[in-house]
């Protein structure tokens, strides 16, 4: 052994325990008689962390052989499995990675494509399933391809062939996946993207988007989803809304929904999730009029003309707690113009009154002055919910036109402010009642 090689093999010897004439004089040999060991017996006296670790301290990681190791441990269970793929990944031969993990991937395509029962050996307890080591293998390319010599010069060329075969191994083994293997999949199949994102080309980017439209609609219930539904169940229990059964759609419709409604899907179960809390701290907190301004014109338009009825529901009760946590003088401008901006859709001009009335019924509740339980109130808003819209509408539109409208449901929605806020103002703060 060279000096450098006997250093290696040394530290090996120490964090293995192995005495010298058990370790081959070639590392190669004797690692991967360690690995394949690991894997296969069913007491080793080394596991693949141990083995990884003492790799990882001895420097040894560019004497493991890709093209023999890979095929070996991506089958396996061990809880170790991870970290020995991505050290190879990070420090072994980019080149080698890339290939090993194409002749496992080409492998892999040919067995769930066979009618060969007696090749389907995954259910042995002994080998990790398919789709993980699917998920294993596109996170070991994420690491190997960005290093490759290759990509740097040709991007499309690096990854056109290997992108393909990933899409169709993925859609082979959709049927099969569960909740958690799909999940792992598509993490992986994102961690892969992100990390060819910084290097890709027009040519290569399109590649990618085909591959993650592809996983998405391989695994279109495997999307960690409905946290919205999560969060506004959590924090409005008295306002739970039944599950709809989902109506079947088309592989474009199921990736039309994924790719759009993913993260308005995060962001509304974070908005619900951190401000729904602070209804019940004392003295209540005030949002920042910055934070409030651009919620307020992108929340309307959405809680309005979105398609999925939930997420319509889930968008009005963020309005809502974005306008319970402003200062009383924002609310009440900010419900005026809801109320009387044309450009206000008329079913948010609607449901508007019912953010009026919460805010009265708030004003009205509390001993201190407030906008909303003043005379104030009458005067800015009674011209616009106390009378029709427009005023003339009884004489202008037929009966038949009249209840085709939204003037109806806006009226009835007028009416019950009217009710709450004569039961409810019972000192005549609002100044309704002249004594």
């Amino acid at each position: 052994m060279s000096a450098n090689v006997g250093q290696r093999a040394q530290i090996l010897r120490e964090h293995l325990s192995i005495e010298a004439k058990d370790l081959d004089e070639d590392l190669s040999i004797a690692l991967t008689s360690l690995i394949t060991t690991a894997v296969h017996d069913d007491e080793p006296r080394h596991n693949l962390n141990s083995i990884s670790k003492a790799v990882k301290e001895s420097g040894s990681a560019f004497d493991l052989e890709p093209l023999t190791v890979i095929p070996i441990v991506v089958r396996s269970v061990d809880e170790g499995t991870d970290t020995l793929m991505d050290l190879m990944a990070t420090e072994c031969s980019a080149k080698e990675m890339v290939m090993a993990i194409e002749e496992v991937v080409e492998a892999l395509d040919r067995r769930l494509q066979s009618t060969d029962e007696e090749e389907d050996d995954d259910d042995d307890a002994r080998h990790a399933s398919t789709p993980r080591q699917i998920a294993r293998l596109i996170q070991a390319y994420a690491t190997s391809i960005p290093r490759l010599a290759q990509w740097k010069k040709s991007p499309k060329q690096a990854v056109e062939s290997r992108l393909t075969e990933l899409q169709s191994l993925i859609t082979l083994v959709g049927g099969d996946a569960t909740v958690a293997e799909g999940q792992s999949i598509i993490t992986s199949v994102s961690q892969l993207v992100l990390s060819l994102s910084q290097g890709a080309d027009t040519d290569t980017k399109a590649l990618m988007r085909s591959l993650v439209e592809s996983t998405l609609v391989t695994f279109p219930n495997h999307i960690h989803g409905n946290l919205a539904r999560a969060a506004f169940t959590t924090n409005f229990r008295r306002l739970i809304i039944p599950q709809a059964e989902p109506a079947t759609s088309s592989r474009q419709d199921v990736l039309d929904a994924a790719l759009s409604s993913i993260c308005l899907d995060e962001i509304l179960s974070i908005l619900i999730n951190f401000l729904a809390p602070l209804r019940s701290v004392i003295p209540r907190p005030e949002l920042e009029v910055d934070l409030i301004i651009p919620l307020i014109h992108l929340l309307p338009p959405l809680a309005s003309n979105h398609p999925d009825p939930d997420i319509r529901h889930y968008t009005f009760r963020v309005l809502s707690l974005v306008l319970g946590l402003s200062p009383s003088p924002v609310r009440f401008q900010l419900l005026k113009d809801l109320l009387s901006d044309e450009d206000t859709p008329p079913q948010m001009r609607t449901a508007a009154v019912g953010l009026l009335k919460e805010a009265v019924m708030e004003g009205l509740s509390q001993d201190a002055q407030n906008m909303f339980a003043s005379p104030l109130l009458l005067s800015t808003f009674g011209p616009i919910v106390l009378q029709p819209d427009p005023p003339d509408i009884f004489d202008s539109a037929t009966c038949e036109d009249f209840l085709a409208g939204p003037e109806p449901l806006r009226l009835v929605e007028c009416l019950g402010f009217y009710y709450v806020w004569l039961q409810r103002d019972r000192t005549n703060r609002v100044s309704l009642l002249v004594p």
